[in-house]
């Protein structure tokens, strides 16, 4: 019988770890996490980065939409300047005054170097002081100014333009169907129409009034136009 010396040297469970190889009451880790939960973790992580990217492209758009805008607004008035500044260096007939001066200063043809087709170019006329639109040797206003930016017409030119227009009419072969010879054009319709200066615009407005088939006249250029109305006209 062993005794109590021997008894009180025997091992003692408390002395030692557990199975486990834990101290007793020390909690346990958490148990791996399984596929399932690693894809929804995975899932929630990337959802989490795009919100963040999403709203940090809205912050950034907030912030410089304002500016966008006051720069789109300059790009168009720079746009708007550069058309005017096209037109002040751009000269289409060559007659030595730029397109913009004709078209808003002496409201002349751009597309003719000499608009009342009187053998002188507008830059000539400008120059000696005469007007543009009026042809050397008349008298183009016997019957007052109607306002600053119109020219008025005698009688007897308004006759002679109206003969200008119908043989550019007939010289064309371009008669409204039905009629025959010279139009019924007559002068007081050219001299309301005459009041300002000749364009194409104008001339054709003329035209179509004189009987021209407007299908015809829709064929023929702006450019051509003016060149037979120059030719009839001298």
């Amino acid at each position: 019988m062993p005794n109590e010396f021997e008894y009180n040297n025997y091992p003692n469970n408390d002395n030692y770890p557990n199975n486990n190889g834990f101290e007793p009451n020390q909690p346990s880790p958490p148990p791996p996490l399984g596929k399932n939960q690693k894809i929804a973790a995975a899932v929630l992580a990337g959802f989490a980065i795009f919100i963040l990217i999403a709203w940090a492209v809205q912050l950034k758009k907030s912030i410089s939409g304002p500016f966008a805008v006051k720069s789109g607004s300059q790009s168009q008035t720079i746009n708007s300047g550069n058309s005017a500044e096209e037109l002040k260096a751009k000269d289409t007939d060559k007659d030595g005054l730029s397109d913009w001066d004709e078209l808003n200063v002496y409201h002349t043809s751009p597309y003719l170097e000499d608009s009342d087709s009187d053998g002188f170019t507008d830059k000539q006329e400008v120059d000696s002081g005469k007007d543009p639109n009026c042809p050397t040797g008349r008298d183009c206003y016997s019957l007052g100014i109607v306002d600053g930016d119109k020219s008025v017409v005698s009688q007897g030119e308004a006759e002679q333009d109206n003969s200008t227009l119908n043989s550019l009419v007939d010289q064309l072969g371009a008669s409204q169907p039905g009629q025959t010879g010279t139009s019924s054009f007559n002068a007081s319709q050219v001299e309301s129409l005459m009041g300002r200066s000749m364009d194409a615009a104008t001339l054709r407005q003329l035209l179509l009034q004189a009987g021209m088939d407007k299908t015809v006249l829709d064929k023929i250029n702006d450019e051509e136009l003016m060149k037979s109305y120059q030719e009839v006209a001298k």
